[in-house]
């Protein structure tokens, strides 16, 4: 009986530092803002053009996710790269190279600029991977090759050897990562800047 009870004080402490942690952490990045995350990250340069953008209004936070992102996803990511620096494995530039990033990244657009989503969703750049690459009438037509993803995937990690197949004007073709089919071909970030000089909306 003293044995579960010394248990259940050690659980009972363990949850009162995990949200005590918790909670210090998430004021420490929302008070220090961007500084925060440029302490931490080589992203000193990302830091510095936002805070002269046209969301340096915007907490970093509110794109990147922060302490308390309810999305699983999210924070396996920073898991794994926190795993790359331990190895000593930095990247020189910090590049949105996950179909998942980029979603996550679009969603959060759109809790802004909802006019200008609605828009792009009923316009032909929310095309999707699917409806690009699996296009039979074009393909065989044109060979598929890397340079098409330089508008039509720009943030897909890989070659098009990478993504379709067979690479040839004769189908039928198929994705090789068949849960990218879906996804936007174009998002936002395709041709929006995030981080782009100028001055938050609504302020002159």
């Amino acid at each position: 009986m003293k044995a579960l009870r010394g248990l259940s004080w050690a659980a009972a402490g363990a949850v009162v530092v995990l949200a005590v942690a918790t909670g210090g952490g998430l004021l420490y990045y929302e008070a220090a803002g961007g500084e925060a995350c440029a302490r931490c990250h080589e992203i000193r340069p990302a830091v510095e053009e936002w805070a002269a953008s046209t969301h340096r209004s915007v907490a970093c936070s509110a794109c990147h996710g922060g302490p308390l992102t309810p999305d699983l996803g999210f924070h396996a990511g920073n898991l794994r790269r926190l795993a790359r620096h331990l190895r000593d494995d930095i990247p020189g530039q910090i590049l949105l190279t996950s179909w998942r990033d980029v979603e996550r990244v679009t969603e959060r657009c759109r809790t802004c600029h909802q006019q200008e989503y609605a828009a792009w969703l009923a316009g032909p750049h929310s095309t999707t991977y699917a409806e690009i690459f699996l296009d039979a009438e074009h393909n065989a037509k044109r060979l598929l090759m890397d340079d098409c993803l330089r508008c039509h995937g720009m943030h897909f990690p890989g070659s098009i050897e990478d993504l379709v197949a067979p690479i040839a004007t004769s189908g039928p073709w198929r994705l090789l990562v068949p849960e990218i089919a879906g996804q936007p071909a174009i998002p936002c970030i395709a041709c929006h800047e995030m981080h782009r000089r100028g001055t938050p909306g609504g302020r002159r």
